[in-house]
Order: C-alpha cells, then structure tokens, then sequence
C-alpha cells in the first residue's frame, strides 16, 4: 500500500473516531478538517500519477527517437557495395 494511501486511512479513522467521543464544537470540526485533508491528499496523487505517465512517455519518446537516430547512423555508416561496381 502506498503512505498516503495510509495517512487518508488514518485521517478516515480520526474522523470517526472524533465523532464518536470528542463533544462540542470539535466534535464536527476534526471530521470536517480530515475529510478536507483526505480531499487534498486525492489531489495530490493524482497529480502525483499524472506527472509520473508524462515522464514516462516522454522517456518513451526519447528511446524511440534515439533507436532511430542509431538506425539512421548505421545506416550512413555502411558502405553501399552496389556503387563500387
């Protein structure tokens, strides 16, 4: 499992927990606050994923242009044995 996957765990917890035995005003504002917090967690690893596919397909992109420009090296490289005749 992932750590924030495990903190929005905990902060679920805290939540009810909060509920169920805190009184008076925190006993709606810690809920309240850890929910936002779970929210802003989501947030984070989504944008956390969607960087890590952009690099991914840039790196992608990057081995695929390389192999090409080796291809087109080799190419350049050989000599062409049909012209010497």
């Amino acid at each position: 499992m992932n750590l924030l996957t495990l903190f929005e765990v905990f902060l679920l917890v805290l939540s009810f927990y909060s509920l169920a035995s805190f009184t008076g005003v925190s006993k709606y504002t810690v809920p309240l606050a850890c929910l936002f917090c779970i929210f802003w967690v989501q947030r984070l690893e989504k944008r956390m994923k969607e960087e890590e596919e952009a690099r991914k397909k840039l790196l992608q992109y990057r081995l695929e242009k390389h192999h090409a420009q080796k291809e087109q090296g080799v190419r350049k490289v050989r000599p062409s044995t049909d012209s010497e005749e």
